[in-house]
């Protein structure tokens, strides 16, 4: 296990910063940054600006709305939704769940100040409830920070686009020609993460914003 830093709040990334940065740099992958995400955290575009590498399109209509005072915000009535106050136990299941895994922290209201200043805008939460075929109940809880404007706030340089199905399929045809003419014998191996977006902490200079 690779050292890191203790936090105040939050627990450690859980992946491994220089094994992934030793993956992407056999592969040649252009995208330099992950290695310093995961021991840093990722940036909002707020605070601090998100690195490009060219893997992605420009946005052509990046959001440039300034970061408005929140002064008082902290002590208005902020009510989640619905969906978190007519499921109490299994909102309380989720949130405990994640407060154990270190993916959330509870803080103390006299601390909260120092951390979102006049900037932080609390975001209402809301949740998914999910019934398995097994049985099984499957939560998740949602922040919102659409409706507290947040989202606006932060200067996204690239428009991310989702591999289409020919994209896959393409890859996985120049590996195998690959394979082939180099004799080489290949293992794909398909990796899953739960909680997966909560793997990359939200780098400190941010904080503010996600209350």
């Amino acid at each position: 296990p690779e050292f890191r830093p203790t936090r105040k709040y939050g627990a450690e990334s859980p992946l491994q910063a220089n094994l992934f940065d030793k993956w992407l740099t056999k592969a040649g992958d252009p995208e330099r940054a992950l290695k310093r995400l995961i021991e840093e955290g990722v940036p909002l575009g707020i605070e601090s600006p998100i690195e490009c590498f060219g893997i992605f399109p420009p946005n052509t209509n990046p959001k440039k709305n300034p970061v408005t005072s929140g002064k008082g915000a902290l002590d208005s009535a902020i009510d989640n939704y619905l969906s978190m106050k007519d499921q109490p136990e299994d909102a309380e299941i989720e949130t405990e769940r994640l407060i154990k895994l270190g993916y959330l922290s509870r803080v103390p209201r006299r601390e909260l100040p120092a951390i979102v200043g006049h900037k932080g805008k609390p975001a209402r939460l809301a949740l998914i409830v999910k019934d398995k075929a097994d049985g099984s109940r499957k939560r998740r809880i949602i922040v919102d920070h659409r409706r507290n404007g947040g989202n606006d706030k932060a200067n996204v340089p690239e428009r991310p686009v989702l591999p289409r199905v020919i994209d896959a399929v393409m890859m996985l045809v120049a590996l195998m020609r690959l394979a082939l003419t180099t004799k080489t014998k290949m293992t794909l191996v398909a990796m899953d993460f739960s909680d997966a977006y909560f793997h990359f902490l939200v780098k400190e200079t941010e904080w503010a914003h996600c209350s």
